[in-house]
């Protein structure tokens, strides 16, 4: 609705990074003045319903982590469900393309 947004509250996001680590990370959520509506501040450090924090997801995008990298063998692009995993990769990439040309990440 294009209403201002206020912050509402921090939530832990929990987001697998380099060497099999996880970490919960503060997320803020924004509430419209407008509608009411819920939204989270996404940064640059996730993707939209992803765990895999963005470094993970560019390298195996860009080729450059795969199943034979030390450390990433059990992510992205890696055992039997490589192609489902690929394409929900391509799908996130896809659509943060949109939302940054649309200029809707916060």
């Amino acid at each position: 609705c294009g209403g201002r947004l206020k912050f509402y509250v921090s939530v832990p996001r929990l987001v697998r990074t380099k060497g099999r680590q996880t970490s919960r990370v503060p997320m803020r959520r924004l509430r419209c003045s407008g509608c009411g509506a819920i939204h989270r501040e996404l940064g640059g450090l996730f993707f939209p319903y992803k765990q895999y924090e963005a470094e993970v997801i560019f390298g195996v995008l860009e080729g450059l982590i795969t199943c034979e990298t030390l450390g990433f063998e059990d992510y992205l692009g890696c055992g039997s469900r490589t192609e489902i995993r690929q394409q929900a990769v391509a799908a996130a990439f896809s659509l943060l393309e949109k939302m940054l040309t649309e200029e809707k990440i916060l």
